[in-house]
Order: C-alpha cells, then structure tokens, then sequence
C-alpha cells in the first residue's frame, strides 16, 4: 500500500491514517548542561482522544509519517522525551494513536524550534 499526503492550506490529509477529535498536544525545550557538553531535548506531551482508545502511540517528526522518533504504550504517561536535538532547528512531531483493530488516527501535532 502507498501512502501520500495531500495539503489544503493548513489541512493536511494523510494516507492510512484516519483523524481523532484533535487533543491538546504540547512540547516544552529542555537541557542537560554536563561538564562540557548540553544536551538538547524536547518532551512531548498529549491528552488521551475523547473518541477513540489507543492501545499505543507512535511520535513522528515528518508529516509523511516515515521518521518515527519512538513510541509510548497507552498505558503509560502520555509523554516522550526527544533527545540529541540541535539548536536553531525547526521540530515537527505528530502523534498517532493505534487502537485495538490496527487501525492509526492523527491525534495531533506540534512544532517547536530549539
């Protein structure tokens, strides 16, 4: 199966993905500062959908849905820390919720540049 992505001004649509009630989804820049070094990262945060119930998300940082940076169980804390982040770079990251049939829903996204 193929997948593509079609964008109509700030509505994108993305192929074997359907589209969750939109949740909250946020992302804040953090630091390690070591001796010589500082780690950049970005944590990542989403509310549970009201429509649907994932049993496990997928974080991407591409809107084609390719790059997945990681994934978060359901049963956990809805959260995922993106490490090794360089600064002065544009972050996207989109969240996919899988429920029990295999089936992904959008559940949102967020950008940020560190």
């Amino acid at each position: 199966m193929r997948s593509f992505l079609i964008v109509l001004g700030a509505l994108t649509l993305f192929a074997n993905c359907l589209f969750a009630i939109p949740g909250e989804v946020n992302v804040k820049k953090k630091k390690n500062v070591f001796l010589l070094q500082t780690d950049l990262y970005n944590v990542i945060t989403w509310e549970k959908p009201a429509t649907i119930i994932p049993v496990l998300y997928f974080v991407y940082r591409d809107a084609a849905l390719t790059d997945l940076a990681g994934t978060v169980s359901a049963h956990h804390s809805l959260k995922f820390k993106d490490f090794n982040r360089k600064k002065d770079t544009l972050y996207h990251y989109y969240i996919v919720g899988q429920v029990q049939d295999g089936s992904t829903y959008l559940i949102g996204s967020v950008s940020v540049k560190d």
